[in-house]
Formats: structure tokens, sequence, C-alpha cells
């Protein structure tokens, strides 16, 4: 199984929390997809106590007039990245994604998050919260992208992080 698909169907509003760890362990791509005048807002907490390094993709495709509220929580040992991709298809789509991670001994976590507007009157927002201790490590990398013909496009990304002890380290960088 190469991905799981989530569809938010037309004119409806769902609230869904996706346990990550408990999806088949073959997947390699999470797809949520919002059709027109839809709202969700979705959970998606990482838990994982195995120590291996993992990757985890996350797609979200939203069409006209619908909104995207995503929170990913992430509690992980070992090395652990989150590849996120939010397409704003539609207009007057949004979507806020929202990252929260806690790395307490040598975890090593990296955050790649973009937002592409494809249609006017679009909104991103890319937010990322965390706590960093001992030895861990946390990158975020954020692109916002826009192309010449689209307008009224309103996006924004900030991260902070708390980094408690001298050998954690926490970068982010905007593309």
């Amino acid at each position: 199984m190469s991905k799981v698909e989530f569809i938010i169907e037309e004119n409806t509003s769902e609230f869904k929390v996706i346990r990550v760890d408990e999806l088949p362990k073959d997947f390699k791509t999470l797809e949520i997809k919002l059709n027109k005048n839809s709202k969700a807002t979705i959970i998606l907490i990482h838990e994982s106590k195995d120590q291996l390094e993992k990757t985890i993709k996350t797609n979200f495709t939203l069409k006209e007039n619908s909104n995207l509220n995503v929170i990913d929580i992430i509690i992980t040992e070992g090395i652990f990245s989150l590849d996120q991709e939010i397409y704003l298809k539609g207009n007057n789509s949004s979507a806020k994604s929202t990252v929260i991670f806690f790395g307490s001994k040598d975890e090593e976590i990296t955050i790649k998050t973009k937002v592409w507007h494809h249609a006017d009157n679009t909104k991103g927002d890319l937010i990322c919260r965390g706590v960093l201790q001992e030895n861990s490590k946390a990158d975020f990398i954020a692109k916002i992208s826009v192309p010449k013909n689209i307008k009224n496009i309103e996006s924004h990304q900030n991260m902070k992080c708390l980094t408690q002890g001298d050998n954690t380290k926490c970068k982010a960088l905007p593309i």
C-alpha cells in the first residue's frame, strides 16, 4: 500500500484525529482532499517509540471555498521527518498548518512544509512550535509558492522553539 486517502465531501464539515502509527506500516503517503465548500480540522498524532528512522509524507488538496486546519503532534524517538504539502487549488481556499514537536534526548526532527497557491484569494499559514532538550535537534524548512498570475493571496510562516541544554540545535529556513 503506497498511500492512505481521506476525502472530505462537498458541503461538509469534519473533525478527524488520525494516529499515524496505527495506519498500515507500508504506507508512504497520507493524502487528504477537501472538496468544494468543505471544512476540516485534522489532528495527526505521530508517536513512535521504536527508535527507527521514519519519514511521513502528507498531501492536502483544497478545492474552492474549502478550509483546512491541520495540527501535527510529534512525539517520537530517533530520527523523524515530516514532509507536508498543501495545494490551494480553488478560489477562496485556506489552510493553517500547525506542527508541535518535543525532542527529549537524541531525537532529530525535520519538518518540511510547503504551501502552493494555485488560485486567487487563498490563504496559507505555516506555524511550528517545539521544545528540545539534551542532545535533540530540529530543522523547520518552509516554502510558500505563488505564481505570478495569482492575485490576492495571504501567507505566513512562523517558527518558535524552546531549547533547553547546551547541545540542542534548532534551525528555521524559509525558502
